[in-house]
């Protein structure tokens, strides 16, 4: 019969065998999805987990698990929870507090939990208790592009530049600013630019930069931008059709273009690209029938108006 001691320390060994593992093999990818598993299950104890991560080069994260492991303090807690993407857990332990949280790292971590959650209003409101941090008017100023509050954006940017003139992201948001609220292609490309240097750029604002890149004629160097970042997604896959489209490889535009398409349809510009490709390639009628699907989106777009007046009576 296997005695209680045997019992505890079999699984602590499995599991920091497998988990240590895993994270040497697959380090930034594996080590918070496992340590967050481990944790929240109970399978492992933090740490074990810790061990692990340290071994791998998760230093940050093995000194988060270490201090979850030994303090009971909520802020401790949702520098854990924050740094494993664990929002709803991070959510309810601060709609569960026995008392007012005041430290402004805590109130970031709850901040990007409701945020991440989809609950910008609630973040908004949480972050508004440290109004003084740049990360506050950074964040508001994020929440203000994806409601297209521009002039509050702007703002907000400029404030979080005012207290952190070398905070990275709110350089890069301002590129967005710049780029979507304003029509400053030239004047987002300055931002994104310096936002590099200040290493502030994440998935989204690299594809900002490189859609500044492609809206003022530099498409080559906007799918270089791509590719080095390994972005994706539609807006990305219509960019490429663009460079290749600058390089006179029509043909593999267009099914670039489809691509685009494919995962979103409901973007006249898609549907004008392929078009003015089309026309390229000498095939009007299919130009045609992507302007008409442009025009079935936007009755009033511009582009593919004065791409089928080009064209003239069918």
């Amino acid at each position: 019969m296997v005695g209680a001691s045997a019992r505890l320390r079999y699984p602590f060994l499995v599991g920091l065998a497998l988990v240590a593992g895993l994270t040497l093999r697959y380090p930034s990818a594996i080590a918070a999805n496992w340590a967050r598993l481990a944790i929240i299950n109970c399978l492992w104890p933090p740490p074990t987990v810790a061990l692990a991560c340290q071994v791998s080069g998760q230093t940050v994260l093995a000194r988060a698990l270490r201090q979850t492991a030994t303090s009971s303090d909520s802020a401790e807690r949702a520098r854990f929870w924050g740094y494993t993407s664990d929002w709803a857990r991070l959510r309810s332990d601060y709609e569960q507090a026995s008392t007012p949280i005041k430290d402004p790292l805590h109130l970031h971590w709850v901040g990007l939990a409701y945020y991440n959650l989809g609950d910008t209003e609630a973040a908004v409101e949480v972050w508004k208790r440290a109004p003084e941090t740049a990360n506050y008017w950074m964040h508001v100023c994020v929440a203000g592009i994806n409601s297209q509050r521009w002039s509050e954006a702007r703002q907000a940017c400029e404030l979080a530049l005012r207290i952190a003139p070398e905070h990275g992201q709110a350089r890069a948001e301002l590129g967005r600013v710049e780029l979507y609220g304003e029509g400053d292609a030239r004047g987002a490309l300055v931002a994104f630019a310096a936002a590099e240097v200040l290493g502030g750029h994440n998935a989204i604002t690299w594809l900002a930069w490189a859609h500044a890149l492609d809206q003022t004629g530099r498409s080559a160097e906007a799918a270089e931008l791509l590719e080095t970042h390994a972005l994706s997604g539609p807006l990305a896959d219509a960019i490429r059709g663009n460079a290749l489209r600058q390089a006179g490889r029509l043909e593999e535009a267009i099914l670039m273009y489809q691509q685009a398409l494919a995962q979103n349809d409901c973007d006249p510009w898609f549907w004008h690209a392929l078009a003015a490709t089309y026309v390229q390639l000498g095939n009007e009628a299919a130009a045609r029938a992507a302007w008409a699907e442009a025009l079935a989106l936007a009755p009033d777009f511009q582009p593919a108006l004065d791409g089928l007046a080009a064209l003239g009576p069918n």
